[in-house]
C-alpha cells in the first residue's frame, strides 16, 4: 500500500481544526428559564459543609480538584478524532492508488486535478468516514435504545403530576441514522448537529423538542475499557446523564425563542437531577458515588459556553439540589440551592 501519512495529514488538517468546536459543552438550549438561585447562576457560591470538606465542591470530588476528568476526556476524544481519521484517509488513500510521499505532493496532486476530481475524492472521504463511523456505533444502538427507555419511565414517574410533560415524554424519539444503508451519506441535520465529520462530544433535541439525537463523538468516547463489551454498563452510565438532560427538554417542551438558552439548560439540568436522584435509589455506598463521577463526566468541562453554565456549576447544583443525589456522595442537599423544575 502506497504511504498515507503525508495524505492523512493533508486531510486531517480541516478535522482537528473542528477538534475545538468538538469539545463543546454537551446538551443543546430547548427549556424555559428557572426561578429562584439556579444551576446556570455564576453568582450562587457552592455551599460549605463544616463536618465534611469534600462537601464544599462536589465538582472537584467528581471530576477532579483541576478537572481531571474533563481533560482525560478531552484527550480520549482527540484521540478517537485521530484514529478514525487515519483509518478512514489509509482506505481512500488505497482505494486512490496515488503515491503521496510528501505533503508538498499531495497539494500538488490535488492542485492538478480538475474541480470534478477534487469534488469526487472529497464526496470519497465523506463517505468513507461515514461508514466507518456507522460500524463503530452500530455496537451500540441497543444499549443506547434500552437506556433512553428505562430513563424514559424514571422521567414519567417524576412528571406524573404534569400531564403535558408526560404526553411529550411517551411520544419522544430517538433518532438513529444508520449511516451504512446510506452508503455513508449524512443527512443534513446530522451534520449540523454533530458537526460536518459526526464526532463533536454532544447530544440535542429538535426544536419542536419531540426527537434526541447522540452524537456518535459523544457515543464512541464514551465506551470504557473496563467493558467486556463495547455497550457495556460502563458505557451505559456515561451516556444516562446527558440522556436524562434532553429528556428533560424533551419534558418541558420547546422554547426556542420563548427563553434565554442558558435559562433553557438550567431547567433540563433540574430534571434531569430528579431523575439521577430516581436511578439512585438502586444504588449505595461506593457504587453510588463511581456512577455519579461517570455520568456527570460528559458536563466536567470547567469553562462554559454561550448557552451552558460551566462544569463546576452545573455539577455542584446537581448535586446540592436533590437529597438522595447529595447523599451519593454522602453530602447534605442544600434546600436553598433547589429552584423548581416544573
Amino acid at each position: 500500500m502506497p504511504s498515507s501519512r503525508p495524505f492523512r495529514r493533508a486531510l486531517l488538517a480541516p478535522i482537528l481544526a473542528i477538534v475545538a468546536g468538538c469539545a463543546a459543552t454537551p446538551g443543546h438550549p430547548t427549556a424555559p428559564g428557572a426561578r429562584g438561585r439556579a444551576i446556570g447562576d455564576e453568582r450562587a457560591t457552592t455551599r460549605a459543609d463544616d463536618g465534611d470538606p469534600q462537601c464544599a465542591s462536589p465538582y472537584a470530588r467528581l471530576c477532579g480538584a483541576t478537572a481531571e476528568a474533563a481533560d482525560d476526556r478531552a484527550s480520549r476524544h482527540k484521540a478517537l478524532i485521530r484514529e478514525i481519521e487515519s483509518t478512514v484517509l489509509a482506505i481512500v488513500a488505497a482505494q486512490l492508488g496515488v503515491d503521496v510521499p510528501s505533503l508538498d505532493a499531495w497539494r500538488a496532486y490535488v492542485a492538478s486535478q480538475p474541480a470534478e476530481r477534487r469534488d469526487a475524492v472529497e464526496r470519497l472521504v465523506r463517505k468513507a468516514r461515514g461508514l466507518e463511523i456507522a460500524r463503530r456505533v452500530a455496537p451500540l444502538e441497543t444499549a443506547v435504545r434500552e437506556e433512553m427507555e428505562r430513563l424514559r419511565a424514571l422521567a414519567l414517574a417524576a412528571r406524573h403530576s404534569d400531564g403535558s410533560a408526560i404526553r411529550r415524554l411517551e411520544r419522544a424519539t430517538l433518532a438513529w441514522v444508520d449511516l451504512s444503508s446510506t452508503r455513508g451519506d449524512v443527512p443534513r441535520a446530522l451534520r449540523v448537529g454533530c458537526g460536518e465529520h459526526l464526532l463533536v462530544d454532544d447530544a440535542w433535541v429538535t426544536k419542536d423538542a419531540e426527537s434526541l439525537t447522540l452524537c456518535p463523538g459523544f457515543l464512541l468516547v464514551s465506551r470504557d475499557p473496563s467493558d467486556t463489551t463495547p455497550d457495556g454498563p460502563a458505557f451505559r452510565e456515561r451516556i444516562a446523564f446527558l440522556l436524562a438532560h434532553e429528556l428533560g427538554h424533551v419534558a418541558i417542551g420547546p422554547t426556542v425563542g420563548l427563553q434565554p438558552a442558558r435559562d433553557a439548560e438550567v431547567r433540563a439540568d433540574a430534571i434531569a437531577a430528579e431523575i439521577l436522584a430516581a436511578d439512585l435509589e438502586a444504588r449505595s455506598g461506593d457504587d453510588a458515588a463511581r456512577y455519579l463521577a461517570r455520568t456527570l463526566e460528559p458536563i466536567c468541562s470547567p469553562e462554559g459556553d454561550r448557552t451552558h453554565p460551566p462544569g463546576r456549576i452545573r455539577i455542584d447544583e446537581i448535586v446540592a439540589r436533590h437529597p438522595r443525589v447529595a447523599a451519593a456522595l454522602r453530602c447534605p442537599a442544600d434546600d436553598d440551592a433547589r429552584p423548581p423544575s416544573g
